[in-house]
C-alpha cells in the first residue's frame, strides 16, 4: 500500500475513534444532566467493560503501529513533539498489553497517566502546527513541529491522529479503573454470609 492510501486507512481509525471519544463525552455529561443513563444503554456499556483494556490496548497498539510507519517506511523525519508522545505512547502500550496477561490494574493506571500527559503533548503539538507564529519554540528549525506531513481534510495531521489514540486509551482504561474499583468495592454474597454468622 502507498503512503497516502496508509494515511487515508489511519484517517479513517481516527475517525472512528474520534467517534467512540465523543460518545463517551457525551453520555458523561447525560449521566452529570439526568443522574443516570437508560437501562438499554447501561447493558450494552457493562457489556463492554471485561473487553476495556482490550480495546485501550488496540488504540495504544495502532497509534505506535502508525507512528513507526510513518518514521520508518514513509520517511517522515519526527520532531522534537513527535518523539515526546512516543514517550507516552509507546510504554503505554507495553503496559497495557502486560495488564491483559498479569490482570494488574496498576500497570493501566501507569499507562492512562501516561496517556493523559500525552494528550497534553498532542494537544500543544496540534496547536503549535495551527498557530505557529503564536505557539511554539519546543522544536529545532531544521525539523519544525509545525511541518505538517500529513493534512487530510485541512485539519487531520499526525497529532490529530495521537491526540485521539490517547484519548481512547483514557476513555477505555479510565472504564475498566472505574469497573475494577467498584467491584471491588462491593462485598461478595460470601463474604456477607460470612459477616453474619
Amino acid at each position: 500500500m502507498s503512503t497516502s492510501e496508509m494515511t487515508l486507512f489511519f484517517v479513517m481509525l481516527a475517525f472512528g475513534g474520534f467517534i467512540v471519544v465523543a460518545a463517551a463525552l457525551l453520555l458523561g455529561v447525560w449521566r452529570l444532566v439526568t443522574g443516570g443513563v437508560p437501562s438499554s444503554v447501561a447493558a450494552f456499556i457493562g457489556s463492554l467493560r471485561p473487553y476495556a483494556i482490550g480495546f485501550a490496548f488496540i488504540a495504544a497498539f495502532i497509534s505506535m503501529a502508525g507512528s513507526l510507519y510513518y518514521s520508518e517506511i514513509a520517511g517522515f523525519d519526527p520532531c522534537r513533539n513527535c518523539w515526546y508522545q512516543r514517550f507516552m505512547m509507546y510504554p503505554a502500550a507495553v503496559l497495557l498489553g502486560l495488564t491483559l496477561v498479569t490482570k494488574r490494574m496498576i500497570l493501566a493506571k501507569i499507562a492512562l497517566a501516561m496517556s493523559v500527559v500525552g494528550i497534553g503533548i498532542s494537544t500543544y503539538h496540534r496547536l503549535e502546527q495551527q498557530f505557529p507564529e503564536n505557539v511554539g519554540g519546543a522544536c529545532a528549525l531544521e525539523n519544525p513541529c509545525s511541518s505538517r506531513y500529513v493534512n487530510e481534510f485541512g485539519f487531520v495531521t499526525i497529532p490529530t491522529m495521537a491526540w485521539v489514540g490517547f484519548a481512547l486509551v483514557i476513555v477505555f482504561a479510565g472504564f475498566a479503573l472505574v469497573n475494577d474499583r467498584t467491584s471491588r468495592s462491593i462485598p461478595s454474597p460470601a463474604s456477607s454470609l460470612g459477616d453474619t454468622q
